[in-house]
């Protein structure tokens, strides 16, 4: 009995501890503004509404799978898009490495729910009046006050090629990316 009484407190301490170590590792990951080395940074998250008008949080993806993130015209929608539809095109070479192809714009959610596309593609909707997904991701013309269509690689580490100011930068040729 005696034992329990100095065993229980030190287990209950050393418990303690790695849950704070833990936690504190999870502050750090998600602090992405700190966590850049001049080339890569860790990809920053946003939130918005897919096809089923659920709740979207990149987050939840990031760090499990490779992503390639394109931001699309939403006028035209998913069905007629020709990034889209050259990446539905090379969909089996994507799914075996394993990409994971999150396609955003301001089309509605109703539009985007009506689109077949194959499993591995989530159609997001970035209908916030502040376009947040388009601006974090440096997708939005500042001057126009309209998206741009760009492309993003996420590795599976959840990292993303940025400027030296720390801004994500697209990828400049998605058909080389592809064969790549």
């Amino acid at each position: 009995m005696r034992w329990r009484v100095v065993v229980l407190p030190l287990a209950a301490a050393l418990i303690y501890g790695v849950c704070e170590y833990r936690l504190s590792l999870q502050t750090v990951r998600s602090r992405t503004d700190i966590k850049w080395n001049g080339q890569f940074r860790l990809a920053p998250s946003f939130e918005a509404t897919d096809a089923q008008k659920r709740p979207f949080r990149l987050q939840r993806y990031i760090g499990r799978q490779a992503i390639l993130l394109v931001f699309f015209d939403g006028k035209l929608g998913a069905a007629n898009d020709p990034t889209i539809k050259r990446l539905v095109e090379q969909n089996d070479q994507l799914a075996a490495k394993g990409v994971l192809v999150i396609a955003v714009s301001n089309a509605l959610p109703q539009t985007n729910r009506h689109v077949q596309l194959p499993s591995n593609f989530k159609l997001i909707t970035d209908l916030d009046p502040l376009w947040a997904a388009h601006r974090i991701w440096n997708s939005f013309d500042e001057e126009h006050e309209q998206p741009i269509a760009a492309a993003y690689a996420i590795d599976r580490a959840g990292y993303t090629f940025a400027n030296f100011d720390g801004i994500p930068t697209p990828i400049a040729d998605l058909d080389e990316w592809l064969r790549r």
